[in-house]
């Protein structure tokens, strides 16, 4: 019972020792102070690791498949390219419906672990936010579609998390 209870301690804990490690250790440099359009730059390992962290969680709470790797995603607000880490989840809609949806579930972690929320839209087939602690802020977007009967039942989930971050030596 012990071993459980400090796992499920390290579960809740470690993003947040993550995110102090990044905030610390990152180098969160910029030549223009970070805002929604030009997010401040975590350094690669750190991204990982805060991308490896989410990615962990996430698959631990709902036991569905999510990957984590370097690549490019788009800011929801402007259609931006950011190169960075991140965090996919692509499933069959009920595989996903434990407790709540994941970017929803994500929020409340999030708001929980001292992040805000500083910007967000909901719409019949997708949400987005971006939640920001101190400097570092990270994008969620999810999307779901209705692609078999019975109408207006969504039947596949993705999400995406992205993590900016700058290549080593940049």
């Amino acid at each position: 019972m012990r071993r459980a209870s400090i796992a499920n301690v390290a579960g809740r804990v470690l993003p947040a020792l993550l995110l102090g490690f990044a905030l610390l250790a990152s180098g969160c440099s910029s030549p223009r102070k970070p805002s929604r359009s030009n997010p401040a730059l975590l350094t690669d390992d750190v991204a990982a690791a805060l991308a490896d962290s989410i990615r962990g969680v996430l698959v631990k709470h709902y036991e569905v498949p999510a990957t984590s790797q370097k690549d490019v995603y788009a800011l929801p607000a402007g259609g931006d390219s950011i190169a960075g880490y991140v965090v996919r989840i692509s499933v069959p809609y009920e595989m996903v419906s434990k407790h709540a949806i994941p970017h929803e579930w994500l929020r409340e972690q999030l708001l929980d672990n001292d992040w805000t929320i500083t910007m967000g839209s909901d719409g019949g087939d997708g949400a987005s936010y971006r939640a920001a602690r101190g400097p570092v802020m990270i994008t969620v977007e999810a999307t779901w579609e209705d692609t078999q009967p019975p109408a207006n039942a969504p039947d596949w989930y993705a999400m995406t998390v992205g993590i900016p971050s700058k290549s080593e030596g940049r």
